[in-house]
């Protein structure tokens, strides 16, 4: 399992190094003026209409591309890559719960039902501190992310080398503290680059969003395929993997998300 259990993470390095690489030679996105929109297209006809509807398509793979020409875009990108094998730990939380501490179907499920009650609690918190704290809890709020993906990392570490030592209460308990851990991580930063880019360059946030997360659940798919194939040969193994895996994404989002808040003091001031 550890042959697998390192190309896994060394693909994963491998983009997050790419996208590290760019940002050490970064230089702040250009404001580029707003893509301009096409109105009253309930008054057109139905060829018009076609080629409204072609310069939409156009506008937005415009912006994409301009989204993505940003270097700092590609690191954002790299976080919400590395975030999707601690969403896949959630997936097999229940599933492990059975076959490698041996408990029960309804404890099996109640641990997997523990694991999205921490994402809810975390992304409460949070949207209670981004409404009611403003801008100037930003930089704190993304110090506390940093250092609950180090806690996230270290829950599916020491899972692992507790097997036949945790009771199905603490195994809920871990549950719930991996989800609040990792949630943030997941939504935030990506968010609020989308949102900063967004007023930046005067297209909507909701494209750049779409281009981020459309990528990031695609290695999902893929992971999670992986994953599946493994655990139909060796349940152990797939344990093994989706542990480590996901102690060392915790590990290497907390270092990539120190280094992007560091180079966008603009970040911090947004309105």
């Amino acid at each position: 399992d550890w042959r697998l259990t390192l190309g896994i993470v060394a693909t994963l390095l491998a983009l997050s190094f790419a996208a590290m690489r760019m940002v050490m030679r970064y230089t702040p996105c250009e404001h580029k003026p707003p893509v301009s929109s096409e109105q009253g297209l309930s008054n057109l006809s139905p060829l018009a209409l076609i080629g409204a509807l072609g310069r939409h398509l156009e506008a937005v793979a415009r912006g994409t591309l301009e989204f993505l020409s940003c270097d700092e875009s590609w690191l954002v990108l790299a976080l919400v890559v590395l975030q999707q094998p601690l969403l896949a730990f959630g997936d097999f939380l229940g599933t492990f719960a059975h076959d490698i501490f041996l408990m029960s179907y309804s404890n099996s499920a109640l641990v997997s039902g523990a694991f999205p009650v921490g994402q809810l609690i975390g992304l409460v918190l949070v949207l209670l501190m981004v409404l009611f704290g403003g801008r100037q809890t930003r930089r704190p709020l993304y110090k506390a992310i940093a250092v609950l993906s180090v806690g996230a990392a270290i829950i599916p570490a020491w899972l692992r080398l507790s097997v036949g030592r945790v009771s199905s209460t603490e195994f809920v308990v871990l549950a719930v503290l991996q989800g609040f851990c990792s949630v943030a991580m997941d939504y935030f930063p990506s968010t609020m680059w989308c949102m900063h880019l967004g007023r930046k360059n005067g297209n909507g946030s909701a494209m750049y969003m779409s281009a981020l997360f459309g990528f990031g659940y695609a290695v999902s798919f893929c992971y999670n395929y992986v994953i599946g194939l493994v655990r139909s040969t060796s349940v152990e193994v797939a344990f093994n993997v989706v542990m480590s895996v996901a102690s060392c994404c915790a590990l290497l989002s907390a270092m990539l998300l120190a280094r992007h808040a560091s180079r966008n003091d603009d970040l911090f001031a947004d309105a």
